[in-house]
């Protein structure tokens, strides 16, 4: 995926931006050490959006 080609910060910074549907495409798409290095440059605000955005597509409770 075209997202292998970017740095982690920068793929971050694009991440963040992007519409939920393609989010959750890249994420999808990058391997667990990929998508480490990618949140870790994600801030804190931001990944509670990612999360909250994801929580329907992947049925998390609230307990989750």
């Amino acid at each position: 995926p075209f997202c292998r080609v970017l740095e982690s910060d920068l793929l971050a910074d694009v991440l963040v931006l992007l519409d939920p549907i393609l989010q959750e495409k890249i994420i999808g798409g990058l391997h667990d050490d990929e998508l480490e290095k990618v949140m870790d440059e994600v801030s804190v605000d931001d990944t509670v959006d990612i999360i909250d955005i994801m929580k329907p597509i992947y049925n998390f409770k609230a307990s989750d």
